[in-house]
């Protein structure tokens, strides 16, 4: 997973989540794994959630779900919908998973505490 050597030499506890496929973590498949991960991090003080592009996206997206303290996001993409964003880009994407992704985009109210992004 990204940054696995810098989490690994760094002796940091760690769970990733590695999609196979490019769908943007719906909330229908993220469930369950959401569930589990938030038992975890209730656990601990800090809890950083990080991603890039897609995971960038899915780090802001569950980051009050898992009780997050701080997000990194490097170029978090807030929804690949064409119906909520002008542009096409990810219509691939999107298409071959839109029956998940309705109703995609980064809500205020699911960002938990501070973040940090990179574009």
């Amino acid at each position: 997973f990204y940054a696995k050597s810098i989490i690994i030499n760094n002796n940091i506890n760690a769970i990733s989540i590695t999609a196979l496929n490019n769908h943007w973590y719906p909330e229908k498949f993220m469930k369950r794994i959401i569930d589990s991960i938030s038992s975890i991090t209730k656990q601990f003080k800090i809890v950083i959630t990080y991603g890039v592009s897609m995971g960038g996206y899915g780090a802001i997206k569950y980051s009050k779900a898992i009780n997050t303290t701080h997000i990194i996001s490097m170029m978090p993409q807030w929804s690949i919908n064409p119906n909520e964003i002008p542009e096409n880009r990810y219509l691939k994407e999107y298409n071959q998973f839109s029956e998940f992704l309705d109703d995609m985009s980064i809500k205020k109210e699911e960002v938990f505490r501070k973040i940090i992004y990179f574009l």
